[in-house]
């Protein structure tokens, strides 16, 4: 992610604090990667094994890795117009003018994933066990896999804002509510609703998921609803990015990639 981790750095914006308490708090760790405000321009950006894939503002794909090293994929402004994007099982997809393309990062070759036009109606997106999961703007959930073959699973039981996957379940907040899907199962709501009203960001690496707050406070939850503040309060303002890599935490600041640990 993007934010909402998919949705290129569009997130939630509520006005009312959030009422949850976080059952501790732990110290956070900054460690700068790669050169100083080397992703200023960063409009989207995805981990996936090891390294991090980006869209800067004017269209053009690169990757990067933990040293700082970058490397453009593809022609520049092949991926203008992005409104989406996902780094899954050796691939990158995103989301263009209602079509899914996935790129094979290796030679910069492309394809599209299922008819022309028909993730126009696409509003969230998250990949889990090799399927991408997607939520359509009237709230129906599908599952679908890398050649763009799908399956409906639920029908406008939810309009999530943020969606994350974790431990083979689907996690998303809606209205500051937070709810588990374990898929083919129903919708379980978790904790109280407006626990989250505050959310800016939502994502998941392995194990945690991790939830900041309109005022730079962030926190790290399980899979049993537990909430633990990591950083002091305030800590992550000026953020723009959380982005997962495996089970390592990172963000953007300031246009300065950051490798965040506890």
């Amino acid at each position: 992610m993007i934010p909402r981790p998919l949705r290129l750095g569009t997130a939630l914006l509520c006005s009312v604090a959030s009422v949850r308490v976080a059952s501790a708090q732990l110290p956070a760790t900054w460690k700068q990667i790669g050169p100083t405000g080397a992703y200023r321009n960063t409009l989207g950006i995805n981990g996936m094994n090891g390294r991090f894939y980006s869209i800067e503002n004017d269209g053009t794909l690169y990757v990067s890795d933990l040293s700082g090293a970058w490397k453009q994929i593809g022609k520049s402004g092949d991926y203008a117009g992005t409104t989406m994007l996902l780094a899954m099982g050796s691939r990158f997809y995103n989301i263009q003018r209602g079509t899914m393309y996935a790129t094979d990062p290796s030679d910069g070759s492309w394809s599209t994933v299922a008819p022309s036009g028909s993730w126009a109606n696409t509003a969230i997106m998250v990949g889990m066990d090799g399927y991408i999961w997607s939520i359509e703007a009237n709230g129906t959930l599908f599952r679908t896999d890398r050649n763009g073959n799908y399956v409906q699973l639920d029908a406008g039981r939810l309009h999530p804002q943020m969606l994350a996957a974790m431990g083979e379940r689907l996690w998303a907040l809606e209205d500051g509510a937070l709810w588990s899907l374990v898929p083919g199962e129903h919708w379980d709501l978790l904790g109280t609703p407006g626990d989250f009203e505050d959310a800016r960001w939502f994502i998941a690496t392995t194990g945690y998921l991790w939830e900041l707050d309109q005022d730079g406070t962030l926190y790290r939850g399980d899979a049993n609803d537990h909430w633990t503040q990591v950083g002091k309060d305030h800590e992550f303002q000026r953020v723009r990015f959380l982005v997962a890599l495996g089970a390592e935490l990172y963000l953007i600041r300031d246009g300065t990639l950051y490798r965040i640990t506890w």
